[in-house]
């Protein structure tokens, strides 16, 4: 890894803006945006978050599944009840790995949604989130309904 560390360090860049081009600054964190490499650089950092966690049990069914930095969570059981206590449990759990690298999760920014009519509000870190009516999730829209009319229709 000494050549990620090199690679990483003492980068020069400078910012074009209006024609005016700044002077030169020296980087000592973080990877170049846009990278080949910075897609499979984080997808190693943040792989024990997004580690898989499947539960299969006669009453309910989870899964984590991710792709570079989108994440999901699918539940399925036997009651509302149950799916929501699994998410919740599954979101804390990632929450609590991710805070000991010094990363986390926001609520604010997490969506959810459950499939036919009838959900509630749900804790999700610690914030009750209303269901959204669609979803984009790692490149596809699903709806309520648990169609793909979202996804044909984008």
């Amino acid at each position: 890894m000494a050549w990620v560390q090199r690679w990483a360090r003492r980068r020069k860049l400078c910012f074009r803006f209006n024609g005016r081009v700044s002077r030169d600054y020296y980087v000592e964190r973080g990877i170049p945006q846009g990278s080949p490499l910075s897609p499979y650089l984080f997808g190693i950092y943040v792989a024990d978050i997004f580690r898989c966690r499947l539960r299969y049990t006669p009453t309910v069914r989870c899964a984590v599944l991710s792709y570079v930095d989108d994440g999901i969570v699918v539940v399925a059981g036997e009651s509302r009840r149950l799916c929501a206590t699994v998410l919740s449990e599954v979101f804390d759990d990632m929450d609590r790995v991710a805070r000991g690298r010094g990363m986390g999760f926001s609520a604010i920014k997490t969506d959810w949604l459950g499939f036919g009519p009838g959900w509630e509000g749900m804790n999700v870190g610690g914030i009750v989130k209303e269901p959204v009516g669609v979803l984009r999730c790692l490149g596809f829209f699903f709806n309520v309904a648990g169609d793909f009319s979202s996804h044909v229709e984008y």
